[in-house]
């Protein structure tokens, strides 16, 4: 695995490990790899579906290419600096005197809600790109009202943490690089408050484009899949931010609904992200290419 966005959204959306493709790091485009690749989309397309999306699909850098295979895209943009903004070491939090209506994420399920309720003559592929809770951490005040900084608590990481870790273990925490300045910051809690403002303010989004199918003609056949390309370390192993092979980055959310088949029930078998394409496929009644890395998840 490579638990940053960049690469973990290529072998999301290719159904290949960073390991088959060549995409380790932030830089490469999705479809500068050493090895072949069709994409999820272009399988979809060539099933007879349209596909429409925007905001952060593969990367949020302006000059990410494009998949030709949508049929439509809501080009990604960010949100500008608050006025009222603070830094803890490399993380840049604030808030916004503004209404949640105003920010990119809420633009986007707008944005894809309308088109989910536009008159279909094919089947849809719909990918609202939620970009927060991406640093920076801007959110509109509302959102960090929520969570009072003498209510939150910050992670103990044990003093001995490295005495049983290998060198290697070490240096992939790079605890002077990505520890140090925002412990020494003083403003640990004001970060975590910006990041569980950015996660409920992103859950919302979500709610509004769940609310969007349930209410639309499509609900009873439409698949629903919720997830994330990493997870984030608060302080656990001496570390802020993501890029390591531990839990906190390792993990990632991850939801799907099938009607007719998923019941609500929690799955604890371990799955990796490149399995979402074949499972997507399978579901769908679509032949995915053969020399994917992932498996269908259909059978749990």
């Amino acid at each position: 695995p490579s638990t940053m966005c960049n690469p973990s959204r290529v072998a999301m959306w290719t159904g290949k490990r960073p390991s088959t493709t060549g995409v380790y790091g932030q830089h490469a485009q999705w479809n500068d790899t050493r090895v072949e690749t069709k994409t999820m989309f272009q399988t979809f397309k060539d099933g007879g579906y349209n596909l429409y999306g925007g905001g952060k699909i593969f990367h949020h850098d302006t000059s990410v290419a494009d998949d030709p295979a949508f049929d439509d895209l809501l080009l990604f943009r960010q949100s500008g600096q608050p006025d009222v903004a603070g830094t803890a070491g490399f993380l840049r939090y604030g808030t916004y005197d503004t209404s949640e209506t105003n920010m990119p994420d809420y633009e986007v399920v707008s944005w894809c809600s309308n088109k989910l309720n536009q008159v279909h003559e094919q089947p849809f592929f719909i990918v609202p790109g939620i970009f927060k809770p991406h640093a920076p951490l801007w959110a509109p005040q509302k959102y960090f009202d929520l969570y009072p900084t003498n209510d939150i608590v910050v992670p103990i990481t044990p003093a001995d943490e490295f005495d049983d870790i290998p060198q290697a273990g070490i240096d992939l925490a790079d605890k002077e690089g990505r520890y140090d300045p925002v412990a020494d910051s003083g403003n640990v809690r004001e970060a975590i408050q910006g990041y569980l403002a950015c996660v409920t303010f992103a859950d919302e989004q979500i709610g509004r484009m769940v609310d969007a199918v349930e209410a639309s003609p499509h609900a009873s056949n439409t698949i629903i899949v919720l997830w994330s390309d990493h997870g984030f370390h608060w302080g656990e192993k001496f570390h802020f931010a993501k890029s390591t092979l531990w839990e906190e980055s390792a993990r990632m959310p991850f939801i799907i609904y099938a009607p007719g088949l998923t019941d609500g029930t929690n799955c604890d078998r371990p799955m990796d992200s490149i399995d979402i394409y074949p499972t997507l496929c399978e579901l769908a009644g679509i032949e995915p290419p053969t020399d994917l890395d992932g498996v269908s998840m259909v059978p749990l």
